[in-house]
């Protein structure tokens, strides 16, 4: 699948499996009307969910797993939070509402516009408004297996508008059938969805600056002084600096700054400086943000 939970999702994964196991063990299978079928059908098909190894669910049962029950199992998970870990799962299940759900998908961009997110967090956060979406409609009202908690705005970012926010979630509610239950469940989402486009819109404003990484020949304590040198000139609105782990072909950063020669190659430029840095140095860096 290419995702990450969390310990506390993985628990709340192997609950929901333990109670399909359950209702499969006390003869209640699963009973799906024609639209749900459909879906079924969709999804199968997508994540080729034949394919799937379930031996050892089906060790616990004494008979296989029906096909149904297979995917029920498997889409459960997206009532868990996780992690896209890998750029190739983040864009499958993002084909998958573009393909089966476009106007689920569309509301959802619509959504994301008014936050101005990065390039670099758009993909993640559609996604994770998607997957939020989905808890309230998979399976209609009977596949709260897993308690959808109410969600409250703990960081108390306030730099979109709530009010903004609920009227543009009442107008793509209109976009189709398949959004009512935006309208019907207001009262939850809104919390939720105004976190989290506060925050992209915060760390997309981080994004903005530079990020510059700091590797010194004589290690930590020089790295850390060049930092207080730098910001003695440059504040925080300017520039941050990035979590050093030395990495310079695959640097996570905008521009590196040491005080030796860097012979690998790397993505972005580098400005070899004195120690202690001089007058030149720091025109250097001035130019390079202007």
């Amino acid at each position: 699948m290419g995702v990450h939970l969390s310990p506390i999702a993985k628990t709340d994964y192997a609950v929901a499996i333990s109670i399909h196991l359950k209702r499969i063990q006390t003869g209640h299978p699963l009973d799906l009307n024609e639209q749900q079928l459909l879906y079924w059908e969709q999804i199968v098909d997508f994540y080729d969910i034949k394919k799937m190894d379930f031996s050892d669910l089906e060790s616990m049962l004494p008979q296989e797993l029906a096909l149904s029950e297979k995917s029920i199992i498997f889409l459960s998970l997206f009532l868990c939070p996780f992690t896209y870990a890998t750029k190739e799962s983040l864009d499958k299940i993002l084909d998958y509402y573009k393909t089966f759900r476009p106007m689920r998908y569309k509301a959802a961009q619509e959504l994301v516009r008014i936050s101005d997110t990065d390039e670099k967090d758009l993909k993640f956060v559609t996604a994770s408004l998607l997957g939020f979406f989905g808890k309230y409609t998979f399976v209609g009202k009977s596949a709260y297996i897993i308690e959808i908690e109410e969600h409250e705005n703990r960081n108390k970012i306030n730099r979109i508008n709530k009010q903004k926010i609920e009227q543009k979630l009442l107008e793509v509610s209109g976009y189709a059938a398949d959004l009512d239950f935006i309208r019907e469940n207001m009262s939850a989402i809104l919390p939720y969805v105004h976190e989290l486009l506060n925050i992209s819109s915060t760390l997309s404003q981080q994004h903005e600056k530079l990020h510059i990484k700091i590797i010194s020949k004589n290690g930590y304590m020089w790295e850390e002084l060049l930092k207080y040198q730098i910001r003695q000139h440059f504040s925080t609105e300017l520039l941050i600096f990035s979590d050093n782990d030395y990495s310079i072909g695959e640097a996570d950063c905008d521009l590196i700054i040491t005080d030796f020669p860097i012979i690998e190659k790397s993505p972005v430029e580098i400005l070899t400086w004195n120690s202690p840095p001089t007058d030149l140095d720091f025109k250097m860096l001035r130019n390079f943000i202007k």
